[in-house]
C-alpha cells in the first residue's frame, strides 16, 4: 500500500510539472501567432507613435481599443527606445511609458543590444495582451542604431536582409550656439524628448529620473520647453520641473504646422443593446488600471451609488453567501489580484444556488471601492455591489 501511495504522489507531481511548463510556454513573451507578418511598404506608418497607442488604450473601452488595434495590426513602425531587458531571443524596451506597460521586440536579442542601450529600430506590430497590464508585441525587428552608432544591419529573421538607415536631412546650424540657457529642467520619471513642441513629433531621446536639460525658450502656448540652442529639441512642461517662470521665457524657433491624425475606430459600431448599464464593470476595471492613484481616488466618488445592469460571470460563492464575479481582473496563475468584484446583500438561499462559471443578469448598486487589501486579503481594490435583482440566461 505504501508503494502504491508513493506512485500516485509521484504521478501527481509529474502531471503538475507538465502543466506549469505548458502554462509558461503559452504565456511566454516569445509566444506569438503562428503566421509570419511579412514586411510591406504599404503597411509602413512612421507617423504612428507609442504615445498614440497608449493614449487610445487609456481612453477607449476594451472593445473600442480592440477595434482600434485591428486598424494598426501589421503596421511597420520606426521608433527609438531604451533596452530594459536583453534576453537571448528578444528585447524588452522602455519608451517612457507608465507602469504596467511593456514592449517586447522579437527576432533580436542580447547579441544585438544590452540593458541600458538606446536603440533605433523598425518593427511590425503583431499583437497585444492585458495580462499584468498592457503588453505590446513586435515581430520582424531590425535594429538600425545602438546608442546613436552606425546601423548594425542585423535582421535575425532573414539571413539575406540588410537594414539600411534612412538618410537624415542635414540641418544648417543657426549661429546661436553661444546662447546662454535661462534655466534648467529636471525630471522625476522617464520622459520623452521630441523634435518639436507636440506629441505628434518623433521621440529622439528618453531622459531618466535625476537627469537635467538646459532651458532656452518655450512654445507659443507655454506647454513645451526648448532645450537645445541649435536643434529642434523639446520636452513637455507637464513632465518637467523648471527653475524659471515659463511665461517669462522667450519663444523658441517656430515650427511649420504638422497635421494631427484623428483617431477614430473605423469599424461600424455594434447595434445598441436594450439594456445599457449605467456603469460598466469593464470601464471601472480599465480605469483602475489606467488612472493614477489620485485620479482613481477621485473617480471612485463619481460612481458611488450608481447602478450596474449587465450580464456577469460568477466567480466564487462563500458559505455565508458573498458572491465574487469573474472577469479580466481575475488572477491567472497566482491567487493575488489588484482588482476584485464582490456582491453583498444577496439572499443566502439565492447565492448558494449559484456556481462558479454561471452567467447571470445582475442588477446592483455600487456601494464603494475598498482599497489596500482591506476587503479581501489577496486583492488590492475590491468593488462592492449591493444586490438588487438576478436573472438567468
Amino acid at each position: 500500500m505504501a508503494s502504491q501511495s508513493h506512485t500516485r504522489t509521484g504521478s501527481k507531481l509529474f502531471v503538475t510539472f507538465l502543466l506549469v511548463i505548458l502554462l509558461f510556454a503559452t504565456f511566454s513573451p516569445l509566444h506569438g501567432r503562428a503566421e509570419t507578418i511579412l514586411l510591406s511598404s504599404q503597411n509602413q506608418n512612421y507617423d504612428l507613435t507609442f504615445d498614440e497607442i497608449e493614449s487610445n488604450y487609456d481612453k477607449l473601452s476594451k472593445r473600442g481599443f480592440e477595434e482600434y488595434f485591428s486598424t494598426i495590426e501589421g503596421t511597420r513602425v520606426h521608433w527609438t527606445a531604451e533596452v530594459t531587458g536583453a534576453k537571448e531571443n528578444y528585447l524588452s524596451v522602455d519608451m517612457g511609458q507608465a507602469w504596467f506597460r511593456t514592449i517586447f521586440l522579437n527576432g533580436v536579442g542580447s547579441k544585438d543590444a544590452l540593458d541600458g542601450d538606446v536603440i533605433e529600430f523598425e518593427a511590425t506590430i503583431d499583437h497585444f495582451s492585458r495580462f499584468l497590464g498592457f503588453t505590446l508585441y513586435f515581430e520582424d525587428t531590425i535594429i538600425l542604431k545602438v546608442n546613436g552608432g552606425k546601423a548594425t544591419g542585423t535582421d535575425t529573421n532573414r539571413s539575406t536582409t540588410t537594414a539600411t538607415a534612412t538618410p537624415q536631412s542635414t540641418k544648417t546650424p543657426t549661429p546661436t550656439a553661444t546662447l546662454a540657457p535661462f534655466g534648467e529642467a529636471s525630471f522625476g520619471n522617464n520622459i520623452n524628448v521630441r523634435n518639436g513642441p507636440g506629441l505628434n513629433f518623433q521621440v529622439t531621446k528618453v531622459m531618466k529620473p535625476g537627469e537635467t536639460l538646459p532651458i532656452y525658450g518655450r512654445s507659443t502656448d507655454s506647454a513645451w520647453l526648448w532645450v537645445d540652442p541649435i536643434e529642434q529639441i523639446w520636452v513637455a512642461v507637464s513632465v518637467a520641473t523648471a527653475d524659471v517662470t515659463i511665461t517669462a521665457l522667450p519663444l523658441g524657433p517656430t515650427m511649420a504646422p504638422t497635421a494631427t491624425r484623428t483617431l477614430v475606430p473605423t469599424k461600424t459600431p455594434l447595434p445598441t443593446q436594450t439594456l445599457i448599464p449605467a456603469v460598466s464593470l469593464i470601464d471601472i476595471y480599465d480605469n483602475s488600471q489606467s488612472m493614477t492613484e489620485l485620479q482613481f481616488k477621485e473617480y471612485k466618488n463619481t460612481v458611488f451609488g450608481k447602478p450596474i445592469r449587465e450580464y456577469v460571470k460568477i466567480g466564487n460563492v462563500s458559505d455565508r453567501g458573498v458572491v465574487s464575479l469573474s472577469g479580466p481582473w481575475s488572477p491567472w496563475l497566482f491567487n493575488v489580484s489588484d482588482f476584485c468584484v464582490a456582491v453583498t446583500g444577496m439572499p443566502k438561499e439565492t447565492a448558494l444556488q449559484l456556481e462558479g462559471g454561471d452567467r447571470v443578469y445582475l442588477e446592483a448598486t455600487i456601494n464603494g471601492i475598498v482599497g489596500d487589501y482591506n476587503y479581501y486579503y489577496n486583492c488590492e481594490n475590491t468593488l462592492l455591489l449591493t444586490f438588487k435583482k438576478l436573472g438567468r440566461d
